[in-house]
């Protein structure tokens, strides 16, 4: 658990299950990437994966939101600063998208 670390870590419930995102803590080449914990009870966590690697300077900042909350379309907005040159940024996004039952 938390190989990966996680700096200015945002958490959230969805889909049943918690998403723990935010900057790896890590240091040397791994410090700043952006990294994604996955849970069921948001007690024991696996071992996260990086959804973006820092390749310039720091960024990896991050909120997320639920959008179309209790709707059929419902989706987790996950949002991350990311530097593409030195420490300037642009802002990436992911989705997790609601399972059709």
């Amino acid at each position: 658990m938390w190989q990966k670390k996680s700096g200015n870590p945002q958490v959230v419930g969805f889909e049943h299950l918690y998403f723990l995102h935010g900057r790896s803590g890590n240091n040397g080449e791994q410090a700043g990437n952006f990294v994604l914990y996955c849970s069921e009870d948001g007690i024991h966590w696996d071992e996260g994966r990086y959804l973006k690697v820092r390749t310039e300077g720091l960024g990896a900042y991050s909120n997320n939101l639920v959008i179309g909350k209790g709707t059929s379309h419902e989706k987790l907005l996950i949002q991350a600063s990311h530097a593409y040159k030195d420490n300037q940024t642009n802002v990436l996004h992911w989705q997790i998208i609601k399972r059709k039952v």
